[in-house]
């Protein structure tokens, strides 16, 4: 397993831990980023700082210390 932050571009993968506090981890699950959704990043920007994510058919954009704490795998 390794961190979201970590992952490379156009590959997907799935989301086995978010180690948040509560309220950001509700935040998170609104977007769809939840427990075994799946997830491709898409590009990122400059010092890959934030980048855009594929979930559930919509592309959002996620910061490097958020993603530090949500571990995936390959799919």
């Amino acid at each position: 397993m390794i961190g979201l932050n970590a992952a490379t571009v156009g590959a997907e993968y799935r989301i086995i831990r978010i180690d948040m506090e509560k309220s950001q981890r509700l935040h998170l699950y609104e977007l769809g980023i939840r427990e075994g959704a799946t997830v491709i990043p898409k590009m990122a920007g400059p010092l890959r700082d934030p980048v855009a994510y594929e979930v559930k058919d919509t592309v959002i954009a996620l910061r490097k210390r958020d993603t530090e704490k949500i571990e995936v795998e390959p799919v």
